[in-house]
């Protein structure tokens, strides 16, 4: 207890010192009340919590009103097994756990006259009445109903209610640059753009959360809507995936109102996912990578001397991305958990400014990504304090150059005409680095000052 206060002293004394707090939860909260089939609360009554997103098991004990409490669970689907000498055990199986929510259920035990366990199926809660604040949460296993195969990350932003626009949505009016785009809980806004700052591969995705109003206190800078984008762990079984999508327009019927038939386009998209433990319920890994091919071009002049509206020459439009990930998760107790996570991000865009009437010389290609490394320790004082820590740092870049690597090259222009040739005449070099840690601690009291409350402190340095 005394180290507890020790460490929500010196978490205070840092809060006055802060700047504007970004941290977002990475899990969420069981809280749970069990009576006996008249509605008395039973006190201490053991409480196990296990699921595939868990390492191990979770215990607690029910307090003198019946009621318990498993904070720190990362998202997914759990059952619950209440135990109590003379009473029937019961399981409730089923039971989602969402990030930045609570789950809220009731387990009602009877006196046990021979040996038998009594199984609920749980239903998923209407709402989280613990919180005000406006927020939606999409699992993985939405995404992948989709007729889409899946989202990325930016583009759940979309199915939720008063947002509009695309990559760059925005919220409630708000402008796209309104926006704070997390990763585990870690700001990856983009320094440069004020949009998001790094590209994921989705299959690396466990749930996207999405905050678009009644922001906790903890936020600081967004004035559009929040996303949290939480990613996958591995876990006690081996797994693994392997996708390829091929697209190619030429399959397509052309249109009826159109003259020709559009240059070819092709998508080469395979995906490769594989996890499992290399210690069971100690330490899991995760890796996946998605490699994209786009092959497209457009109709162009080849010099100053072709029409451009009959031009003669094509220009690269195409593009190539390359998204890695890889995580390991190490929980070596209860109360200790460490997470190391690395993404990246390789992407090249040709004919960036390319149109009809520009040779190819004169174009740009865009080049963006840089990699992403980041830690984070958990240590779980009890089912009511824990204390989190997270360093992080994005090495991002967003270049145009010239498509031809040729910097020297001059660049001409006919205005009346409009038509480009010659060098591409211009070209930005951009670094898009930061740094970020974050300290806070979380300390639950219960039937305190009339209620329940939540309460967290912290620091982040950025």
């Amino acid at each position: 207890m005394k180290r507890n206060l020790l460490v929500l002293s010196l978490l205070m004394i840092f809060l006055f010192v802060s700047v504007p707090l970004m941290y977002s939860a990475l899990t969420g909260v069981i809280l749970g009340k069990i009576t006996d089939k008249d509605g008395t609360p039973l006190p201490g009554v053991k409480v196990t919590i296990s699921g595939p997103s868990l390492q191990g098991v979770r215990e607690d004990f029910t307090n003198e009103s019946g009621v318990f409490r498993i904070p720190e669970l990362p998202p997914g689907e759990y059952t619950i097994k209440a135990e109590l000498e003379g009473m029937k055990p019961v399981e409730k199986k089923g039971i989602r756990v969402y990030i930045n929510k609570t789950t809220k259920i009731t387990l009602k035990m009877e006196i046990k006259p021979y040996e038998q366990t009594v199984e609920v199926t749980a239903e998923a809660p209407v709402m989280d009445v613990t919180t005000s604040t406006q927020a939606v949460n999409i699992d993985k296993d939405f995404m992948e109903k989709l007729a889409s195969g899946g989202l990325s990350y930016q583009d759940a932003v979309t199915l939720v209610g008063g947002v509009v626009g695309g990559g760059n949505p925005q919220v409630h009016g708000g402008t796209k640059m309104d926006n704070v785009y997390l990763m585990d809980g870690v700001d990856t806004t983009d320094s440069l753009t004020g949009t998001f700052g790094s590209n994921i591969n989705e299959d690396a995705i466990d749930e996207v959360e999405i905050q678009t109003g009644g922001f906790q206190a903890e936020y600081g800078r967004a004035l559009g809507g929040i996303v949290n984008a939480i990613t996958k762990s591995g876990g006690n079984n081996f797994s693994g995936s392997l996708r390829i999508e091929y697209e190619n327009n030429q399959w397509e019927e052309t249109s009826f109102y159109s003259r020709q038939k559009p240059e070819k386009r092709t998508l080469w998209i395979p995906t490769l996912t594989f996890g499992g433990p290399i210690i069971k319920d100690k330490l899991w890994f995760f890796i996946t990578g998605r490699y994209i091919k786009e092959s497209d071009s457009i109709r162009a002049i080849t010099g100053p001397y072709d029409d451009p509206q009959n031009p003669s020459g094509k220009v690269d439009t195409g593009s190539e991305w390359l998204f890695p990930y890889a995580k390991l998760t190490f929980q070596p107790s209860v109360s200790h958990k460490f997470v190391l996570k690395y993404n990246a991000e390789d992407t090249v865009i040709h004919g960036d400014n390319a149109s009809a009437g520009r040779t190819e010389s004169a174009t740009n290609k865009q080049e963006q990504g840089g990699p992403f490394w980041g830690f984070d320790w958990t240590w779980l004082f009890s089912q009511d304090s824990f204390l989190t820590v997270q360093a992080s740092m994005l090495n991002g870049f967003l270049n145009v150059v010239p498509e031809n690597d040729d910097f020297s090259a001059v660049g001409y222009s006919d205005a009346e005409e409009g038509i480009y040739w010659g060098g591409a005449g211009d070209y930005r070099k951009n670094e898009r680095n930061r740094a970020d840690f974050i300290i806070s601690y979380s300390q639950y009291l219960d039937e305190w000052i009339k209620g329940s409350h939540d309460m967290k402190f912290g620091f982040e340095y950025q």
